[in-house]
């Protein structure tokens, strides 16, 4: 098993933030917050070019998860998914400074638990268009009155 988790960690040190943005001309490290991830990557190059660098990062997780399930059972998968975050986060090819792991760890919970990763994302996309929509509101609702009060 521990050759599987190494393997997973190794999985995880994959630059996918990286490669993307500098496939499009930018040094993800020296944009925004600096961290290599998907949020950053939609920030700098917009949602098509992050949604990219969230799935490759979730395909990281899932990809280890499922290594260790089909190999070695549960408790690896586990370890292959938890291997997989750190290697994300702490990858020794960039001096242990890599992204914050939600994506990788979003694909390896979809593999481990599938129903309840379902279930969270359909939860995380229902309060995030709520919140977007709420906040459309509040502008457009702050905007008529700064109208009101300018006459």
């Amino acid at each position: 098993m521990f050759v599987l988790v190494l393997v997973a960690y190794v999985i995880g040190t994959f630059p996918s933030a990286i490669l993307i943005a500098r496939a499009n001309g930018v040094d993800i490290s020296t944009f925004g917050s600096g961290n290599p991830g998907a949020s950053n990557v939609t920030r700098a190059l917009g949602w098509r070019k992050g949604m990219w660098v969230y799935l490759l990062d979730a395909g990281k997780g899932a990809l280890a998860a499922g290594l260790g399930l089909a190999l070695d059972g549960r408790p690896a998968a586990y370890w292959c998914a938890a291997a997989a975050v750190i290697g994300h986060m702490f990858p020794v090819t960039r001096r242990f400074r890599g992204g914050k792991g939600v994506a990788t760890m979003g694909g390896g919970a979809l593999v481990l638990q599938p129903i309840v990763s379902l279930a969270l994302l359909v939860g995380w996309i229902v309060v995030r268009l709520g919140w977007r929509w709420h906040v459309v509101h509040a502008w457009r609702k702050r905007a008529r009155l700064r109208a009101a009060a300018a006459h």
